[in-house]
C-alpha cells in the first residue's frame, strides 16, 4: 500500500510503542487520505490546498465530517459503519451569501453558546445558476472545522486577504487595458501625408494612392491595415510618445504590486520581484517571508489534525485499532 510522506507532517509518526501496528496505522491513514473526499476527486493534502486558497480568497473555509452512504430511517449503529468522508464547504455556503438574519447567538451562519463558543454551523446549498442558498443544515461543531485566520478575538468570519489589495488590483487592470489600447491604436496607425495622391508615374511620393478629391473627405478615411492616408495640404498628425508605459507608469505597477503583496503579509522582493532581492536585505526578507508561511502552517496544521484524528477514532470505533492507537 503506498505510503504518504506528508503524513508526519501533521503530527509525527505513529508511536504506540508496537512497529507492526504503528505499520498498520500508517497504511490506513495512507489510505484514508486518498479516499477522504466523499466527492471523489482529491486527496486530503489537495483539500488542504483549497482550503488555504479558498481561506485566502474569501476569509474562510470549512471542511464537514459526514458519512457516506447514510438513507433516512437507517439505524445509529449501521449509520456507525459507513465510511468517513470530509465535505468541503466553501465560504459563500456558510450561512449563505444572502442570509440577513441578525441575532445574539448568531453570526453570520454560526450559532454561538452562552461564552461566545461555536455550537453549530448552518451551512446551505448552492443553487447552480442562480443566484441562490436553499435547505439549511445545522452541523453541531463537533462535527465542523472551521479555518480561518481572525484578526479580533471576537472575529467568527474571515476576512479575505485580498480585500486590502481589491482596489490596487482593479488599478492596475485599468492601467493595462488603457495601455494595451493605446498600443493598438498606436499599431493600426500607418502613413500619413500631405499629398492630395498622385497618379502612378508621376513622380509623386505616393506610387501607390489613388486620384482623391479635395475637402474633408480625404481628412474622414477609416484606418485600415497598409492602408496610407491622405490630409488637407496644411494638415498634420500630433503622434504621443511611442515608449509606452512610461517611466512613471512603470512605477505607479510596482507601487501597486508591492500593496498587493502587503496585503499577504509578504516582502515584495520574495513574492513577486525575485531580482529586487539582494545584499543585506534579502536574508531579512527571506526571513520574513519563512516567518509568515510558518504562521500559516500553525493554523492550518491543528485543523488537519482534527480531521486525521477523526479518522483515526473513527477507526478505533469500528474495532480496526485498539484503543492505544488514541
Amino acid at each position: 500500500m503506498a505510503q504518504f510522506p506528508q503524513s508526519q507532517a501533521l503530527s509525527g509518526w505513529p508511536q504506540t510503542g508496537d512497529t507492526g501496528l504503528d505499520t498498520d496505522v500508517e497504511e490506513y491513514l495512507a489510505e484514508w487520505f486518498n479516499q477522504c473526499d466523499i466527492t471523489g476527486r482529491y486527496d486530503f493534502f489537495r483539500m488542504m490546498e483549497f482550503a488555504v486558497m479558498g481561506m485566502n480568497r474569501a476569509g474562510d473555509f470549512g471542511f464537514m465530517l459526514c458519512r457516506q452512504g447514510i438513507e433516512d430511517g437507517m439505524e445509529l449503529e449501521a449509520k456507525a459503519g459507513l465510511p468517513l468522508r470530509v465535505q468541503a464547504i466553501e465560504a459563500d455556503r456558510l450561512g449563505g451569501l444572502y442570509q440577513q438574519t441578525v441575532e445574539q447567538n448568531y453570526i453570520a451562519g454560526i450559532t454561538l453558546g452562552a461564552f461566545g463558543e461555536p455550537l453549530a454551523y448552518r451551512v446551505y446549498e448552492r443553487v447552480q445558476g442562480v443566484d441562490q442558498y436553499t435547505n439549511p443544515v445545522d452541523i453541531p461543531a463537533s462535527q465542523f472545522v472551521h479555518y480561518l485566520d481572525p484578526m479580533q478575538i471576537d472575529m467568527y468570519r474571515g476576512i479575505s486577504k485580498l480585500d486590502a489589495a481589491c482596489a490596487q488590483l482593479r488599478d492596475m487592470y485599468e492601467l493595462m487595458e488603457f495601455i494595451k489600447g493605446k498600443a493598438k491604436l498606436a499599431s493600426a496607425l500607418t502613413v500619413f501625408t500631405n499629398s492630395n495622391g498622385a497618379i502612378i508615374g508621376s513622380g509623386g511620393m505616393d506610387a501607390y494612392s489613388t486620384q482623391l478629391s479635395s475637402g474633408a473627405a480625404i481628412a474622414q478615411q477609416d484606418i485600415q491595415y497598409g492602408q496610407i492616408n491622405h490630409l488637407q495640404n496644411g494638415a498634420d498628425i500630433k503622434f504621443p510618445e511611442t515608449a509606452s508605459p512610461g517611466p512613471e507608469t512603470q512605477y505607479m505597477f510596482g507601487l501597486l504590486l508591492k500593496l498587493v503583496a502587503m496585503s499577504y503579509n509578504l516582502p515584495y522582493s520574495f513574492a513577486l520581484d525575485a531580482s529586487a532581492l539582494g545584499g543585506v536585505s534579502s536574508r531579512l526578507e527571506s526571513e520574513q517571508a519563512k516567518a509568515e508561511f510558518d504562521r500559516g502552517q500553525k493554523i492550518l496544521i491543528p485543523k488537519a489534525n482534527r480531521l486525521k484524528d477523526a479518522a483515526l477514532m473513527d477507526a478505533i470505533g469500528k474495532g480496526i485499532f485498539p484503543t492505544s492507537v488514541g
